[in-house]
Parts: structure tokens; C-alpha cells; sequence
């Protein structure tokens, strides 16, 4: 048995009478005497940036769940709350069969355990089927006189074409109806408008298409096969469903 009046600091693992911990530090079951404590919070003040073990990205120390700031190899906050955490730091490709470290992982696929795709498989299978997307559309639009823009049915909203020009016409309505440029508030609520208006479920998830006309934002967002983006209509689904078990 050890003395009762002393205990080994957990890290420097000298032995200490109880006066050397603050009275919280001695009643933990691994105890930090105040020496120890605080070297710790002047690491911490000189350090106020730690790089994330799962995305590689250098970040504030408020980007980090409390309890993995004080790790060695912490998770940021984002990629802790979107992805099943492990204390696995290698994994093998599910296509490639490569091990790799997690860092070589978006948090969504590390999530997916066994089934994990490395950031160069998830490269070769988007760059597929973006280049899909555009060598099977020879989409013909048709600009109006007064900038409304339509596609070749005569539609702002098509998903024959997979366009949505709502939001752009918009503004070009609005431009045409004061026979001026918009300032930046009439811009903010043209778009406050519009994103009222289209019923979009809340969704994590972002339409790899996002941004690009070819997304129609119809407002029934479909998962892809990977559960890792959201395409915005069933064709564009169907062709990601075909390339994703494309040989790579």
C-alpha cells in the first residue's frame, strides 16, 4: 500500500503530497499535480491551433470538441459529428485495397467502415461521372430579350433538361421591372424570396451538382448509392448508380 497522504501525478509520475494538486485534481482518479497543470494551459495559450487527424485541415482550437483539444490526435468538431469515430488510424481501401491512414478518408467514408472509398478512388469515380453528366447533355438554351433565360422546351424549370433557371430569372425580372442594376439588399431579397418559396427539405447532404445549371432543385433530393452526396433528380441518380460500380 502507498503512502495515502501523497499520489503519483499522472503526468509526470512523481509522487506528491495532496497540497501539490488543486482539491478537484486529487479526488480525479488520474490526478495532475499543479506543476504539470500549469505547463498545460501554457502549451495551450501558445498553442491555439491543432491540425485534425481525420480531414488534415489545421484548425482553431474552438473547431474541436473539448474533449479531443486535449488529445494528440484530435477530430475537429465537423468530422467528429459527421462520421462514426474509431481509434483505427489505418484502414484498407474498399476499392483500391490500399491501406491507408484516415487522413487519406473524407469523414463520410470513413464512416462507412469496410466499404470506405480513399480520396483518389472518390476522385476517378467523380471526375466519371461529371464527365457523364456533360457528354450526354447538348443542352440548347434560348435567351429572351429582356434576360429571361429558358431551356430548348420553353421552360425555366425542366427536368427533361435538368435546369433550373428560376433564381437567375428572378433577378432578371426584377432588373427589367426597375430598368436598373440591383444593389446588394435587392439582391438579398430576390434570393430570400426565392428560398422561401421551393419547399427544400433541410438536408446535410449537398447535390454534387450544386451550383451548376444542370441542378434542378427540384426538392426531393436523391441519395446516391455511397450515401455521401445527393444528386437532385432520378436520372442523375440512376447514371451515378451505374458508374459507382463502374471498374475504376
Amino acid at each position: 500500500m502507498g503512502d495515502p497522504d501523497t499520489r503519483a501525478c499522472f503526468r509526470c509520475s512523481k509522487e506528491f503530497e495532496k497540497n501539490f494538486f488543486a482539491k478537484r485534481q486529487w479526488k480525479s482518479e488520474n490526478p495532475t499535480c499543479r506543476s504539470c497543470a500549469n505547463d498545460a494551459v501554457k502549451f495551450e495559450q501558445q498553442h491555439t491551433t491543432k491540425v485534425c487527424t481525420q480531414c488534415n485541415k489545421d484548425r482553431e482550437k474552438d473547431q474541436f470538441p473539448k474533449k479531443q483539444w486535449k488529445r494528440d490526435h484530435p477530430i475537429c468538431r465537423l468530422c467528429f459529428e459527421l462520421t462514426k469515430v474509431s481509434d483505427e488510424d489505418n484502414r484498407a481501401c474498399h476499392e483500391c485495397k490500399r491501406v491507408l491512414p484516415r487522413s487519406e478518408y473524407n469523414f463520410h467514408q470513413w464512416g462507412r467502415g469496410d466499404e470506405a472509398l480513399c480520396h483518389n478512388c472518390r476522385a476517378v469515380f467523380d471526375k466519371r461521372f461529371m464527365e457523364t453528366i456533360n457528354s450526354d447533355r447538348d443542352l440548347k438554351l434560348v435567351d429572351q430579350p429582356d434576360g429571361i433565360t429558358l431551356c430548348e422546351h420553353g421552360n425555366e424549370r425542366c427536368e427533361v433538361c435538368m435546369v433550373d433557371f428560376t433564381l437567375p430569372n428572378m433577378f432578371a425580372r426584377k432588373r427589367a421591372e426597375l430598368g436598373r442594376d440591383l444593389t446588394d439588399k435587392e439582391n438579398e431579397e430576390v434570393s430570400q424570396t426565392f428560398f422561401k418559396g421551393i419547399n427544400m427539405p433541410s438536408n446535410k447532404k449537398i447535390c454534387i451538382m450544386d451550383g451548376m445549371a444542370c441542378c434542378p432543385r427540384s426538392g426531393r433530393k436523391m441519395s446516391c448509392p455511397c450515401n455521401e452526396v445527393t444528386y437532385c433528380s432520378r436520372s442523375s441518380f440512376n447514371s451515378a448508380a451505374r458508374f459507382l460500380h463502374a471498374p475504376l
